[in-house]
């Protein structure tokens, strides 16, 4: 149908046995003509032995390297093209080592005149720019080099093609692309045809010209799938699952392609939020694979532990540096190993309440303390933690240091009583006022260091990441029961407010808790002490009023107020969350409210909770005053009683006055510290309410479990399938394993249960297949459940879908949805790392081929971070969602209705681009890594019927009959809706 394609295809396919028939032999271009007029001999020619014919043994390297270097650019692509598919392996290793010597972008930007230096170098009597080069007083020309390529040694033919790759890069492009090459000819010189009305039948017709102008060559299609000659090695599937409890995981590493040889690659286990020595051992080591075999494995060990995490990740590599006789796939190299924990957050001590949703029976400072010990597991915490309550303590050191200071000074040093002999260490008054000041400020200054210190120390910022990241971890993660139970307010609540107030007024206030306690024993300590170092008498009376009189009281109203305190913090709690609700409400339904011109109704309903949060906080705040007012009223109480008692034992000269204004500053002391304890124990109380909250969220199940069971069990249909492939003696070619869908069953409670899914439904790899079928009859349920969205049923024994567990799946919503941030972001959101998917000047083809206006192509680089979704129109938006797609370059893609919103040119032009992202495995990709790609498959729901002839197969689905495959020419206008 296309002369150019024709002509390939007979190069390619008689490039040994030499040209079938003169009709094949006229296909060809004109035998090349000496400039002395003479004809060059043709390969029949050769093979008799007429008088012109040159012999084979007496073509040099030389010879070859003249002619190639001479001939038309033409001319030297169609010998490619010859030797492209019997000798492809030679010529990707030549293109590979030309990769791997840097040497690709040189070739590219060589000056112009590297070709005639070369020239002089290698044959310096040759004149350029002929077509055919002397040998031996004979012509050589196009027959006798494709010839001599067929039969010349790998190494002669290899050196030749390095030293044409120098010069000639354009035509070496061309010979290893040449199947794309020609696609992109026959697509570019058709255009797809309108859909003609519907017929008076009923049906719709497709147009006359479809056949010609849709439909591939059966023979480049086979070409276009072929296994490549390459050998690939590529991990077996992008993630990979194992429970808390297994030994170790299995990684499976499959071979395609070349399987003659011996190769060998070398693996490694890289950390995620999984850390090595905690979750799993690091595991590194070289893979081997023996001629013939084309799956190994690896196992991780796993480490069993009973500490509560979420799903944590880590990676398994393939590195492609130290492959040998093998290539990595471009996407399948790293997989994200999942360990999924079976543990309760926080420790497993109230599992069985948590399980069964019986938070009563929980008790509040139980499950504080259980947060506690979950908490310090972490290595920096715990190394903070410690750090701290050893400064805390060196601080009431401090304190006990300053209360013999403030003793000695007032009763020795500055005694007119006591004589300078009767000094300790220095016996010198002037002396020892010196050696005072050192001991005030020198600690001091110490301490006030270590105190800044504390920040680095990263105590409340890992606490409240452990909890921050698993809220939001596990929030992904959620089954669909579970995201339909909470609030988006929920969340964001638990993630700034709750997790602040456990960590602050949970965590680090304990910590105030131990310095206060710790400060209380040492005032122990120095009320037995300080009579034995001063020589005065114990009284009874300082020892009952500290740790007898405060902690009676404190204890007595802590206890009483305990209920009233906590049900105005819940109540506060929960009117804040109606505020916050109300405002992510109102600011996501704007539209509806502007449109129905229902604002002040919308005020008049904030303010209403405004009102109501107000009077919980002021409740809360006078019942928090009149308990904090409390220790400070029994301190200021016993502080007054023992002026009156203790002055009179000073007037009377039973104690000193540097022990009676010791003893004053030790009960005020005391007081303070008794009532910060007090203090700490309400706060902390207050922190039960958002501790339950944020257990019921990191508790909620996640359908994590379901999708393990799904994923291991397409990997075991994959390696079955495999096997099989082998018992018959064929190659285990992935590309040919369908996707299934086989009265698929779902669970009840889940979205699409009453929906009709009985029926097969197989897509092959390679294909574009539309979803038809009135509204509500389970296209769109059907699109979801292909695409991983909805999850089939997992606890029966064939869930009734199976897809290729190497496949990349993407599933694309029918509304456009943006992150905050640069567009470029935005765009290149779902490219793989490591590939040059996402690389600038490949977003902006696929931006301009999409027919994407100056206002997107102008900010694609921009770093101005906007929220787009408020930016473009929403036609631009869709267009914008489908580049995303594309860009994303996935496998298996699912897309719900991609031509909805556009008018008829542009859906033409897009089902164009998803015609060209089957064919080309990519749209606008590297077409020199065609063959390391793997086929590109693409199912989407049609509510058009223009969409209908570009597709490979319609798929019908109703309540009444299921999952039916349908003729093109079947379809009917009723079946859009």
């Amino acid at each position: 149908q296309a002369p150019a394609l024709k002509r390939m295809m007979l190069c390619s396919l008689g490039c040994e046995d030499g040209l079938k028939s003169r009709q094949a032999q006229a296909s060809l271009p004109p035998v090349p003509v000496s400039p002395g007029g003479r004809r060059t001999p043709t390969r029949k020619e050769t093979r008799r032995g007429t008088s012109n014919a040159v012999s084979l043994k007496s073509i040099s390297r030389e010879d070859i390297l003249s002619w190639m270097l001479v001939c038309p650019e033409e001319d030297a692509g169609w010998v490619f093209a010859r030797i492209a598919f019997t000798r492809s392996e030679l010529l990707k290793l030549c293109q590979v080592a030309l990769h791997e010597q840097g040497v690709t972008k040189w070739l590219l930007e060589v000056e112009q005149d590297c070709r005639e230096r070369i020239m002089k170098e290698l044959l310096p009597k040759q004149e350029s720019g002929s077509g055919a080069t002397k040998v031996s007083g004979f012509m050589v020309g196009e027959e006798h080099v494709t010839e001599w390529l067929l039969e010349a040694t790998h190494d002669s033919i290899e050196r030749v093609l390095q030293v044409l790759a120098r010069d000639r890069a354009t035509a070496l492009e061309e010979a290893l692309a040449v199947t794309e090459v020609e696609v992109k000819k026959v697509r570019a010189s058709t255009l797809v045809p309108p859909v003609a009305p519907p017929a008076p039948g009923g049906h719709l017709s497709l147009g006359v010209e479809e056949d010609t102008d849709m439909c591939i060559d059966p023979e480049m299609q086979r070409l276009s799938n072929a296994m490549p000659e390459e050998t690939i090695v590529s991990l077996a599937s992008l993630s990979y699952f194992s429970t808390e409890g297994e030994s170790h995981c299995d990684i499976d590493v499959m071979r395609m392609g070349n399987l003659d040889r011996i190769s060998k690659v070398d693996y490694q286990t890289n950390p995620g939020s999984a850390k090595p020595g905690k979750t799993y051992h690091h595991t590194e080591g070289t893979l081997v694979f023996q001629p013939g075999e084309s799956i190994q494995k690896f196992q991780v060990p796993l480490i069993d532990d009973d500490e509560w995490n979420t799903t944590l990740e880590f990676e398994a590599q393939l590195l492609g540096h130290s492959a040998i006789n093998c290539r990595l796939d471009m996407y399948l190299n790293t997989a994200i190993v999942k360990v999924i924990d079976n543990d309760t957050f926080p420790t497993n001590k109230y599992s069985e309440q948590i399980k069964e949703r019986k938070w009563k029976k929980i008790p509040g400072p139980g499950l504080l303390r259980e947060y506690f010990k979950l908490n310090r597991s972490n290595p920096v915490v715990r190394s903070g933690t410690i750090k701290m309550i050893l400064v805390d303590q060196l601080a009431n050191l401090y304190f006990l240091l300053k209360l013999f200071m403030n003793v000695y000074l007032v009763d020795y040093v500055l005694s007119p009583d006591k004589a300078a002999e009767d000094l300790f260490l220095i016996h010198s008054k002037g002396g020892s006022l010196v050696l005072l000041l050192v001991a005030t400020i020198v600690p001091f200054a110490l301490l006030y260091y270590l105190d800044q210190r504390k920040f680095s120390w990263k105590v409340a910022g890992t606490s409240r990441s452990i909890l921050q990241k698993s809220l939001l971890r596990k929030f992904l993660n959620y089954s669909e029961e579970s995201r339909m139970t909470i609030d988006n307010g929920d969340l964001v609540m638990a993630m700034t407010r709750d997790a602040f107030k456990v960590v602050h007024d949970g965590y680090l206030n304990s910590l105030d808790v131990l310095k206060e306690a710790g400060k209380i024993l040492l005032v122990l300590v120095y009320q037995f002490s300080a009579p034995f170092v001063f020589d005065t008498e114990i009284h009874v009376i300082k020892f009952m009023i500290p740790f007898l009189a405060f902690p009676t009281l404190l204890i007595s109203f802590l206890l009483l107020r305990v209920s009233k305190t906590t049900a105005n913090f819940t109540e506060m709690n929960e009117c804040q969350d109606d505020l916050v609700d109300y405002v992510q409400s109102a600011v996501t339904n704007y539209r509806l409210i502007a449109d129905y011109d229902t604002r002040s109704n919308c005020v008049d309903s904030f303010e209403a909770l405004i009102k109501r949060f107000n009077a919980a906080f002021t409740s809360t705040s006078t019942v928090l005053g009149a308990n904090n007012y409390f220790p400070r009223w029994v301190t200021v109480f016993i502080v007054s009683l023992y002026m009156v008692i203790g002055g009179q034992q000073a007037i009377s000269g039973s104690i000193s006055l540097g022990m009676f204004l010791a003893d004053v500053r030790v009960f005020t002391e005391v007081g303070e510290a008794w009532g910060t304890m007090y203090k700490v124990l309400l706060e902390m109380q207050t922190c039960f309410s958002a501790l339950e909250r944020i257990v019921r969220l990191e508790n909620l199940p996640t359908d994590v479990p379901q999708r393990a069971k799904l994923m291991r069990s397409n990997q075991k249909k994959t390696n079955s399938q495999r096997r099989a492939m082998e018992r018959e003696g064929k190659r285990a070619h992935v590309d040919e394993m369908p996707i299934v869908v086989n009265n698929l069953q779902i669970n009840a409670s889940g979205k699409g249960g009453g929906i009709n899914h009985k029926g097969e439904l197989r897509v092959d790899q390679g294909t574009l297949v539309a979803l038809v079928g009135n509204r509500g009859q389970g296209k769109a349920t059907m699109l979801k459940v292909v695409s991983n969205v909805i999850l089939p049923r997992t606890d029966v024994e064939d869930p009734g879908f199976f897809m290729p567990s190497h496949l990349r799946v993407l599933h694309i919503s029918l509304e456009p949805m943006f992150f905050k941030g640069t567009l470029m972001h935005n765009l290149t959101f779902g490219v793989q790392k490591g590939t040059a998917d996402g690389s600038p000047e490949r977003v902006r083809r696929i931006c301009e081929r999409l027919h994407l206006g100056d206002e997107v192509l102008n900010v694609i680089e921009s770093p101005s971070e906007q929220d787009w979704s408020q930016v473009f129109s929403q036609t631009t938006k869709g267009i914008i969602n489908l580049a995303r797609a594309f860009i994303a370059n996935p496998e298996f893609m699912c897309i719900h209705k991609p031509t909805q919103t556009f008018d008829e040119s542009l859906s033409h032009e897009v089902m164009k681009c998803l015609v060209e992202f089957k064919v080309k495995k990519g749209l606008l990709t590297d077409q020199s890594s065609w063959c390391l790609r793997r086929c590109r498959t693409c199912i989407f729901t049609s509510s058009e019927s223009l969409n209908l002839p570009y597709v490979d197969s319609v798929v019908h689905t109703s309540r009444t009959h299921g999952i039916r495959i349908l003729q093109k020419e079947d379809v009917t206008p009723d079946m859009f809706s």
